[in-house]
C-alpha cells in the first residue's frame, strides 16, 4: 500500500519552509534569514528555528557566518532526468555483479527493511530507508565505488523529491516494486528483478519531468 509521507515536526516545517523559498528564488543568494522574524512568523522561541538553520547548513542550503547569522547560499535543484538516466546505466553493473551472490542473510535483512518502510510516516526516516534497502540489495555486487555514486544519486533525488512535491499535492511513495524486486531476486530471478527496478525508475524520471516541464511552462524559478 502507497503511504503518505509527512514532515511533521516544528524544526522540520521551518526547513521546509525555507528550502522551497531559497528554491523558487524567494529568498536570493546572500540574504540573511532572521532567528527572530522566523520565529515571530511561528510563534516559537529561536530553539526550534536554530535546529531548522542547523539542518539547512548541514545540506548546504546556508551559511552560519559569525556575526552575521545564516546566510542564503547559490542552491539549485539537482537535474532530476540525468541523475535517474546514470542510476538506470549503473543498475546494469550491479545486476552483472550481484547475481546469485545475494544470500539468506541479506534477504531476511532486506525484508525488515521493507516492513519499516512500509509502516513508515516519516520522510526523513523514508529517505534512509530506501538507501539502506538498496545498499543491502547492492553491496554483495563488490562495487563499492559505483555503491557510492548510487548512494550521492539517492540524495540528490530525495532532495528533488522534497522540492517538488511542494509545488504539487503530498506525494504518495510507491513500496510495492522494492517488494517485487526483493522476491523475483530471493527466486533467482536477477534480469527480471532489476527490468522491474529500471521501470519503475524510467515510470519515475517520467512523472517528475512531467512536474518540472508544467512548473518551467508556469514560468516556476527552479533548476532541473
Amino acid at each position: 500500500m502507497d503511504k503518505k509521507i509527512q514532515v511533521s515536526t516544528l524544526s522540520e516545517q521551518i526547513v521546509e519552509k525555507l528550502k522551497l523559498e531559497i528554491i523558487s528564488g524567494k529568498l536570493k543568494e546572500g540574504e540573511r534569514i532572521l532567528e527572530q522574524q522566523l520565529a515571530t512568523e511561528f510563534g516559537v522561541s529561536r530553539i526550534p528555528v536554530r535546529e531548522a538553520l542547523k539542518t539547512l547548513a548541514s545540506e548546504n542550503f546556508i551559511t552560519i557566518q559569525p556575526f552575521k547569522g545564516a546566510i542564503v547560499k547559490d542552491v539549485q535543484m539537482p537535474d532530476v532526468e540525468e541523475t535517474l538516466n546514470i542510476h538506470l546505466a549503473l543498475l546494469d553493473l550491479i545486476r552483472d555483479k550481484v547475481k546469485n551472490k545475494l544470500t539468506i542473510a541479506d534477504f531476511e535483512k532486506a525484508d525488515k527493511i521493507l516492513d519499516a518502510v512500509e509502516a513508515n510516516t516519516d520522510f526523513r526516516n523514508f529517505k534512509r530507508l530506501t538507501w539502506d534497502f538498496a545498499e543491502v540489495m547492492y553491496a554483495p555486487s563488490g562495487l563499492s565505488h559505483t555503491i557510492d555514486i548510487l548512494k550521492e544519486i539517492y540524495q540528490m533525488f530525495s532532495r528533488a523529491t522534497v522540492l517538488l512535491k511542494k509545488f504539487t499535492s503530498e506525494a504518495a511513495y510507491p513500496h510495492t516494486t522494492n517488494r517485487e524486486f526483493l522476491n523475483l531476486c530471493k527466486e533467482g530471478h536477477y534480469d527480471e528483478a532489476f527490468a522491474v527496478r529500471k521501470q519503475h525508475i524510467i515510470k519515475v524520471r517520467e512523472e517528475y519531468m512531467t512536474i518540472v516541464n508544467k512548473l518551467h511552462s508556469e514560468n516556476v524559478r527552479i533548476t532541473a
